[in-house]
């Protein structure tokens, strides 16, 4: 079976997922190769994406260079709702399967997602957001990460390292500005990896957007993040808060399942000073650091292992790819 991965270069965990997603389809024995648009907006993201499928000789082509292989493809698999109708467009052509990925909340476009043979969700709520008529077809396969590829901090630090990993959106502000004060008075240090810079009250640095944030991750002790760049937190073993729009608190059970552990950020408490500073204040007690952290880490290879994302895709696909071979 051959799978043509499709999406736009965009900066954040999009992207992740299906340069992982590549590769552990490559570790079970599936020919894939990647459609990339838009690489010159994003040169260096653009190399480290390169970079890493390489060295799993995974082919990245652009809509210039594929023509001539897409007689080959078996899968047309699209993440980007900018490839959505190419997909559509190759897979009439050929008489292949299309899948999409839906990794939003938010897109209503009907019609569009009618005519994909199977639609994958990346998390509950996505699903519970689309159109009631394409529900049946929908299969929930939450996020996985390489756990292979990120490792546990180096050291526990003297300040302790925090970090707030995410896009910034206006939404996200509020939390962001309430965790600098609260870790301020903790007397730990605050980094920020974001898209963007904001003004806060209290000492932070600023890192700016980071395309490879896995030797970032072994360099910090606390990650306040939402979704996927939590999950790497998780993998790193980091102590590991929800923070987004709604804070959640942190993550000190392995007792979560997947329909009950909400890493979205859109669900909890507004972000509050003392509420963080409270729970920021029990990380003090070093034992209970690294419980945190083993828990994170333990959680991971539980709920958000890349081989069963990987798996479950597969799965996806040969269901899909038998049906297309019959209906023709």
């Amino acid at each position: 079976m051959h799978v043509l991965l499709m999406t736009v270069l965009l900066q954040g965990g999009q992207t992740s997922h299906m340069v992982d997603l590549a590769i552990g389809l490559k570790r079970l024995g599936v020919s894939v190769s990647f459609l990339l648009i838009g690489q010159k907006q994003y040169l260096a993201l653009a190399k480290e994406v390169a970079d890493r499928l390489k060295k799993y000789k995974i082919p990245i082509y652009t809509q210039a260079n594929i023509v001539s292989h897409l007689p080959s493809v078996d899968i047309f698999h699209a993440h980007s709702s900018w490839t959505f109708e190419l997909a559509l467009k190759w897979s009439e052509r050929y008489k292949k399967a299309v899948v999409f990925t839906i990794h939003g909340i938010g897109f209503k476009n009907d019609n569009l997602l009618s005519k994909a043979d199977a639609l994958i969700a990346v998390g509950r709520r996505t699903k519970d957001e689309l159109p009631p008529s394409v529900v049946n077809k929908t299969v929930v396969i939450t996020n996985g990460v390489d756990l292979s590829r990120f490792q546990p901090p180096k050291k526990i630090n003297n300040p302790y390292k925090v970090l707030y990993l995410s896009r910034l959106t206006p939404s996200k502000e509020l939390g962001l500005k309430t965790l600098a004060e609260a870790v301020n008075e903790a007397g730990m240090e605050l980094y920020v990896a974001s898209d963007k810079q904001i003004e806060v009250n209290s000492p932070v640095k600023f890192l700016g957007w980071i395309e490879d944030v896995a030797p970032l991750l072994q360099e910090m002790d606390i990650i306040f993040a939402v979704g996927r760049s939590l999950r790497e937190g998780m993998a790193s073993s980091l102590a590991c808060f929800i923070l987004g729009r709604m804070y959640g608190g942190i993550i000190n059970s392995t007792e979560f399942n997947l329909n009950d552990l909400d890493l979205s950020g859109f669900t909890g408490v507004e972000p509050d000073k003392n509420t963080i500073l409270k729970e920021l204040k029990l990380l003090k007690d070093e034992s209970y650091l690294i419980s945190c952290q083993k828990t994170a880490r333990l959680l991971a290879e539980k709920l958000f292992s890349l081989d069963a994302m990987a798996q479950a895709t597969l799965y996806v696909y040969e269901a899909t790819y038998v049906k297309k071979q019959f209906r023709f």
